[in-house]
């Protein structure tokens, strides 16, 4: 069994039941026997039997987390960076933390500070520059087609979704808060092409 799956099943022991299985071995009970009358595996009987030997409580193990290597400053820096251009990408913000601070920092950690400060990377919602032609093409456009009925049976909608498995699909996301779509750092301006034909 995993290191992690042994600690999970041994923090799910509760105290009553940890007394009962120290207390057992006096009786001259086994492991095996004492795991049935308890209902936990002879490993786990076993490690909390060893352990008030060892240090002396059968109490749960305070766990301390491992280090961070960020500090406060740093998560205010890549939080202000990914303010100031919305569409860096964490690599990138990796690189530049990595300079201030010398230390190296990985993009996967840029990108769970950004979620604990609220930010996500999402696709940045299209701008279609209109000028006054292109909504006179438009509105003709839809005025000739008002009244099809069998030309529209004709036509197919698919919805596709592009994925990459090889290399980066060259799409750009942005930085943002839930509500902050609408941001003008936060749109991207697509060409617009009018066809005048169908």
């Amino acid at each position: 069994m995993p290191r992690s799956k042994q600690r999970s099943s041994f923090d799910q022991v509760s105290e009553f039941d940890r007394g009962r299985i120290v207390a057992y071995p006096e009786c001259g009970l086994s492991f095996r026997e004492i795991g049935s009358r308890v209902g936990r595996n002879r490993t786990i009987v076993m490690r909390i039997c060893d352990r008030p030997m060892q240090e002396g409580t059968t109490d749960r193990r305070v766990r301390s987390n491992p280090p961070q290597c960020t500090t406060s400053r740093d998560d205010r820096n890549i939080v202000r960076m990914t303010v100031t251009d919305r569409s860096v990408t964490s690599q990138t913000i990796a690189q530049r933390i990595q300079c201030i601070t010398h230390h190296p920092v990985s993009a996967r950690t840029i990108r769970s500070r950004l979620q604990q400060s609220g930010q996500s990377a999402r696709r940045p919602l299209l701008r279609l520059p209109l000028t006054q032609n292109h909504r006179c093409l438009r509105r003709q456009r839809c005025d000739e087609r008002r009244t099809w009925t069998a030309e529209w049976n004709e036509i197919v909608f698919t919805d596709e979704s592009r994925f990459c498995l090889q290399h980066h699909d060259g799409r750009i996301r942005v930085w943002r808060h839930r509500r902050e779509r609408m941001l003008n750092s936060c749109l991207s301006t697509a060409t617009l092409v009018l066809q005048r034909t169908l």
